[in-house]
């Protein structure tokens, strides 16, 4: 597991990366020194302290003055966790660590779901963080006390974590063996089997089971029909699978959609990456310029760290692409920066070809028209009818001209 970090270290890490306005941020600095000084205090003079704690922290006011006995409410934990999701929301990493850090010893013992989706939690910040050991242990945890509570939604959310994780560090076999798992427990349409689905999109993918990956793909996007950055989420994805099988049009429409449907940093960087991909594929080199230089202005700076590291790279593929050597030295140089010491091993040999591809090129090479587009592996009818779908999806005009700053 993480160190324990104080709040006010916490919101320090977090001062450059975060986007949130100056009251949030002071808000979610209060709800975590409420929540460590809780952890400090006796377990006797807790309800007293929260209780003398409840008009400084507002949100939680009606749940710490219910405050009875050593442990915290169950209401409380909750409000607590939606606090955290929007900590996260707003890159605000280390402050959701520090608050989720602090929850988990005010929990009671006999609140194994409670504690189970915290810890699934504190792994999903510590993912986002990049610490993939510590996300995993704490996913394993969260599994754990699901098997012990007999509870088939918190084990379907720890198997997906665990998905995600093993799909970082390159592992496909065992990341589809664990959305498996949590397709099989996760209620019918839940987003816990939205993300499944999501999962065994990307294992197919990997997998080159293209027609797998379509439809497992857009059962995801029609189950966030209520999730505007769920759906951004699913249309990078699955734009990624268009450019996969030489679809860069559609791949460069749902690029540009799914930017019109999020302002989360961790979501918009891999939309610009992407985007700039396939615009450099199709030989628009206006657009994938005025893309990458969104894209640097986004990822030179915080968390989150992999999606950081995955713009560098689809920055310096689409620059390779256009012959702009100078440009792709630069962005494999900092992606490096951030995968070896994070230990993203998968996104380092991703590097290590393109820095190979580079000292191999002549230096005076310069492309002279747009690169020849192999041709689509065959698919099956259901994937062409996912693929015209996505051709025909709305793209807010407005929203990427205003990123792109014309």
């Amino acid at each position: 597991m993480l160190p324990r970090l104080l709040p006010t270290a916490a919101l320090r890490a977090d001062l450059d990366t975060t986007d949130a306005p100056d009251e949030a941020s002071a808000r979610w600095l209060v709800v975590a020194t409420v929540l460590a000084r809780l952890g400090q205090v006796d377990a006797a003079d807790r309800a007293g302290y929260a209780h003398g704690c409840a008009e400084a922290v507002e949100p939680m006011a009606r749940e710490l003055l219910a405050w009875r006995g050593p442990a915290a409410p169950d209401a409380l934990a909750g409000l607590v966790q939606r606090e955290v999701e929007a900590m996260e929301r707003a890159a605000a990493l280390h402050l959701a660590l520090s608050a989720l850090q602090s929850l988990v010893p005010l929990l009671a013992d006999d609140a194994l779901v409670r504690r189970g989706h915290v810890l699934a939690q504190l792994g999903r910040v510590a993912r986002q963080m990049g610490e993939l050991d510590a996300a995993t242990r704490y996913y394993e945890s969260a599994r754990d006390l699901a098997a012990r509570a007999h509870d088939d939604e918190l084990a379907a959310r720890a198997a997906v974590g665990l998905g995600v994780v093993h799909g970082q560090r390159g592992n496909y076999p065992a990341a589809r063996d664990a959305y498996r798992r949590a397709l099989a427990a996760a209620p019918a349409g839940s987003p816990i089997a939205r993300g499944a689905h999501h999962g065994l999109m990307l294992a197919a993918t990997a997998a080159e089971d293209y027609d797998a990956a379509f439809e497992h793909g857009w059962q995801a996007f029609v189950h966030a029909h209520d999730d505007a950055e769920g759906r951004a989420e699913m249309l990078i994805n699955l734009a990624r699978l268009c450019r996969k099988v030489g679809e860069y049009a559609a791949a460069l429409r749902a690029f540009q959609a799914s930017l019109g449907l999020t302002t989360v940093r961790r979501l918009q960087l891999p939309a610009l990456g992407g985007a700039v991909l396939a615009a450099s594929a199709l030989g628009d080199h206006a657009t994938a310029d005025a893309l990458s230089a969104v894209a640097e202005r986004l990822a030179a700076a915080g968390e989150p760290a992999y999606e950081r590291a995955c713009a560098w790279i689809d920055l310096a593929s689409g620059a390779l692409t256009r012959g702009a050597r100078g440009a792709a030295e630069r962005y494999v140089h900092t992606a490096r920066a951030i995968t070896i010491p994070a230990g993203f091993h998968e996104l380092t040999w991703q590097t290590d070809d393109m820095a190979n591809a580079l000292a191999a090129a002549p230096r005076e090479h310069r492309p002279t028209r747009a690169r020849t587009v192999a041709p689509p592996p065959p698919l099956g009818a259901p994937s062409s009818a996912v693929i015209a779908e996505i051709r025909a999806l709305p793209v807010d005009d407005a929203t990427v001209d205003a990123l792109v700053g014309t």
